[in-house]
């Protein structure tokens, strides 16, 4: 189950430059637990990290 924060946040319209994790960080009043996921050049909570896979076809956009 993913962190009613982490949804609340990842829903919200924040500025860009701006991080969706520092984010729900401080609406939860602690740091938000992330690990870097290989794949990609971001990071994750690390109940996602198994979970996610994405196919991304930048050519087809």
């Amino acid at each position: 189950m993913v962190d009613p924060v982490i949804q609340i946040a990842g829903a919200t319209s924040i500025p860009f430059g701006l991080d969706e994790m520092d984010f729900a960080g401080g609406l939860r009043g602690e740091a938000i637990e992330v690990v870097d996921w290989k794949q990609w050049i971001f990071k994750c909570p690390p109940i996602l990290s198994g979970l996610l896979k994405v196919n991304f076809y930048p050519k087809e956009m």
